[in-house]
């Protein structure tokens, strides 16, 4: 008898690589002004958020923490470039060592890339036709590695394992397909087969995000921008990288950002 415990760990262990080495690593510019990819964790720096709109400083929270149990349905809205693609980036890492340990099976989309070819006769638009979320899984685990989605579902143990899905970007898709993706979601989430088993993080600017489409299954968050420590333990970060964290370039930046 083929031992299916082994073999599923075998498969969940293949998608954690996979999506390591493909969306845990952000782009950054070197200090001869070329572009590297580093690893998410040697460069994030902890971000925080509050709830949205009804936003009160105080109340703030660390967003790592905050997410890292994944049982909310979350939107996360923020200003252009202040953050939000990074902590995505940052809670799939995340999620991604817990495969095993917290039964997590995450998910990662694009959205601006995974409409930007759309065509009536593409895979992805036949998808949002269907509006089934294990064709959405299937797909998704078929671009890391070819024929992994039937894998994965084949030897899947019944309800043991909860899908986190990751959506960045949601305000860079257009109009019609803003509406065909909340018609998805939104399907998913009041799905009492999916409730439990399924959650979204989906990220947005606030110009371009319509409030009442994501009510009360979902909990809106607003990503702050950095304070004064926050933004020197970035400098720091990018600097220990390439063994120069004491430098006077260093030193010198954050004597700037301070000032």
């Amino acid at each position: 008898m083929i031992d299916t415990s082994f073999k599923f760990d075998e498969i969940c262990e293949r998608i954690k690589n996979k999506i390591h080495s493909y969306f845990c690593k952000m782009e950054i510019i070197n200090l001869v002004g070329k572009k590297e990819h580093v690893l998410i964790e040697s460069i994030f720096t902890d971000v925080k958020c509050v709830p949205y709109p009804n936003s009160v400083k105080d109340q703030s929270e660390d967003c790592v923490l905050k997410f890292q149990n994944y049982d909310e349905n979350v939107v996360l809205l923020g200003l252009p470039g202040g953050g939000k693609s990074t902590l995505i980036k940052r809670l799939l890492y995340q999620a991604v060592q817990n495969i095993n340990a917290k039964k997590i099976i995450p998910l990662y989309f694009e959205l601006k890339n995974e409409f930007a070819y759309e065509s009536e006769g593409s895979e992805f638009a036949k998808l949002r036709q269907t509006k089934s979320f294990k064709n959405y899984a299937r797909y998704f685990f078929n671009k890391l590695d070819a024929n992994l989605g039937d894998e994965f579902f084949n030897n899947l143990p019944n309800d043991e394992y909860k899908f986190v899905v990751f959506c960045d970007g949601l305000d860079e898709i257009s109009a019609e397909n803003y509406s065909r993706f909340n018609a998805f979601v939104n399907s998913v989430v009041v799905d009492p087969t999916m409730t439990n088993r399924v959650k979204f993080f989906i990220s947005s600017r606030y110009q371009g995000f319509k409030l009442n489409d994501y009510k009360n299954s979902f909990k809106k968050y607003s990503l702050l921008s950095l304070d004064i420590s926050q933004i020197h333990g970035y400098i720091d970060k990018y600097f220990t990288l390439f063994g120069c964290v004491n430098s006077k370039q260093c030193k010198l930046l954050k004597t700037m950002i301070t000032a």
